[in-house]
């Protein structure tokens, strides 16, 4: 848990540096990859916003705030995107989706 939890602050820290702030990287991740991630692996449209909350290292909770939607839907939509990726937690998803972009080295 330790391991994965420093390399998703890791990805998020090189991330974070590829765009600037934490909501510049939003607007990145938006405009570009994350629409690409979404389309090859079939996410919804919801299922998509979740998954760029997810990307941006928000948590459940603040998903649910973020969107307006119960906690249970958060996870709902949350495990329809780690089956449609083909993971098993958020740190898989994050490496899955740097590889699929390419932002990362």
């Amino acid at each position: 848990y330790v391991a994965g939890r420093a390399l998703v602050e890791a990805m998020r820290s090189d991330l974070q540096t590829l765009a600037g702030s934490p909501a510049q990287l939003s607007e990145k991740l938006q405009d570009s990859d994350v629409d690409k991630f979404a389309r090859q692996i079939g996410l919804s449209p919801r299922e998509r916003e979740v998954l760029l909350l997810l990307l941006d290292n928000q948590s459940m909770q603040q998903i649910s705030e973020n969107l307006f939607i119960s906690l249970g839907t958060v996870k709902y939509h949350t495990h329809n995107v780690y089956q449609k990726a083909g993971v098993s937690d958020r740190t898989q998803l994050m490496v899955k989706f740097a590889a699929s972009c390419g932002s990362l080295k």
